[in-house]
């Protein structure tokens, strides 16, 4: 190895802060991204400029910076529904319908209030099945609720509710 030569930085508990924030992720998030607790992952980020021990965490953050698409977002539900046409496409009502979630749902979602983790990973998932396309992840939506539909015998978009026939 030569004498002069650069090594690359080591990553440091300051940059997976900043990976935090840059991502908009909660401890919580972070610790299932990096497979560490949230107290551990806590402990990295407040550890500012010492480098990071772990290889395994210094691997993923590498992943992650050079693969973005593989860090899942928490869904904005408004931003979400205005990206697939908003009212324009499906009713508030209905779009919380067909989410498998109950009618009022969607007055959460454009206030403010997130989603569960199930949905919001469901939602994720389509997102990434449809490489960011979200009017074509919603329409994979759809056809999950179609199937849901037919399993059930009965769709929630005439009951205006789910749990009829459970």
């Amino acid at each position: 190895m030569q004498k002069n030569k650069k090594v690359s930085s080591r990553i440091t508990g300051a940059d997976i802060a900043r990976f935090k924030m840059r991502n908009g992720l909660s401890d919580s998030r972070m610790g299932d991204l990096f497979g560490l607790s949230p107290g551990k992952i806590t402990s990295i980020m407040s550890s500012g400029s010492a480098p990071v021990a772990d290889p395994v965490c210094c691997y993923l953050y590498r992943q992650y910076t050079e693969n973005p698409h593989l860090v899942e977002k928490d869904i904005d539900m408004s931003d979400f529904y205005e990206q697939i046409g908003g009212k324009d496409v499906i009713s508030g009502a209905d779009f919380a319908l067909t989410l498998g979630r109950e009618l009022s749902a969607y007055v959460r979602y454009f206030s403010g209030g997130k989603p569960t983790q199930s949905l919001r990973t469901m939602i994720g998932n389509a997102v990434k099945l449809s490489n960011g396309d979200y009017a074509e992840a919603f329409e994979t939506i759809k056809e999950l609720f179609r199937k849901e539909v037919i399993a059930r015998g009965y769709s929630p978009l005439e009951t205006r509710k789910w749990g009829k026939g459970t």
